[in-house]
């Protein structure tokens, strides 16, 4: 029912911004090649049709700057067609991020009504909604050095943009934690303390439990260390060079070569 409500709300934005733009048709042309219901490759390719003449005026009719302050061009045409699909995309339904309702912004609004935030990646509007209102108002009064790198983002952009991606299914986690009812803590006290006394005997032990003493590691260590120095370097014929740098089939030698 949810997505039903949103789908038809999507059309009727669309539509909206269709009836505006009256009898002018190469915006009509442009708009009406948009489908909401596609990905932004398939709009891409849809919208990558029509020439820079044809993009322009519907860049203008959704009041998108085409020129810097000097008069320069802004936009190249592949650049252009992403803009617009933004615009278009950022006039849709969306959900907010702090009430989660679902909105539409009103794309003829009065200055009063406009969004306090745009997305930083999707040029989105934020919805109006008391906690927006009360963070717009936080942030106009604090200082310009806190609001230097302040961007919002709409939730679409949000959960997009988290570089953990959280698990989906509900599963029940049981602590673990030192202070668990239970577990005692001079226990806990007691197994640390036995650690810290010695910490390569307790820490590294045979299979049968018995702990390696510090002489029989460093021993083992240096006989390690002794096989792994290239034969062939201590006899001066290692084809890959004094240092074993030197690439044979794209490989450098897979033994140490101890230079001083």
């Amino acid at each position: 029912m949810a997505l039903t409500m949103k789908k038809t709300e999507a059309e009727l934005a669309i539509g909206n911004l269709l009836i505006r733009s009256e009898t002018n048709q190469i915006v009509k042309r442009v708009i009406s090649a948009f489908d909401h219901t596609a990905k932004t490759t398939a709009n891409y390719k849809s919208l990558s049709v029509f020439k820079l003449d044809m993009l322009e005026p519907c860049a203008e009719f959704l009041n998108l700057e085409l020129a810097d302050p000097s008069g320069n061009k802004l936009y190249t045409k592949d650049s252009l067609v992403h803009r617009i699909l933004f615009e278009l995309r950022a006039l849709l339904p969306s959900e907010c991020s702090e009430c989660n309702s679902t909105y539409v912004i009103d794309f003829e609004a009065e200055a009063e009504q406009k969004p306090l935030f745009h997305c930083h990646m999707w040029y989105r509007g934020s919805h109006s909604c008391p906690t927006i209102v009360s963070l717009h108002k936080s942030l106009s009064q604090a200082s310009v050095n806190l609001l230097s790198d302040h961007v919002w983002l709409c939730k679409a952009c949000k959960e997009s943009s988290t570089p953990i991606k959280y698990r989906k299914s509900k599963s029940r986690h049981e602590s673990v934690s030192l202070d668990k009812p239970g577990l005692p803590l001079s226990h806990v006290s007691g197994a640390l303390d036995s650690q810290q006394s010695s910490p390569i005997q307790s820490a590294v032990q045979t299979p049968g439990g018995k702990p390696i003493e510090e002489a029989d590691l460093r021993r083992e260590l240096k006989t390690v260390l002794k096989e792994r120095i290239c034969q062939k370097y201590k006899g001066g014929v290692c084809s890959h060079g004094l240092k074993g740098k030197k690439e044979i089939n794209g490989q450098v030698c897979e033994f140490e070569h101890h230079t001083a």
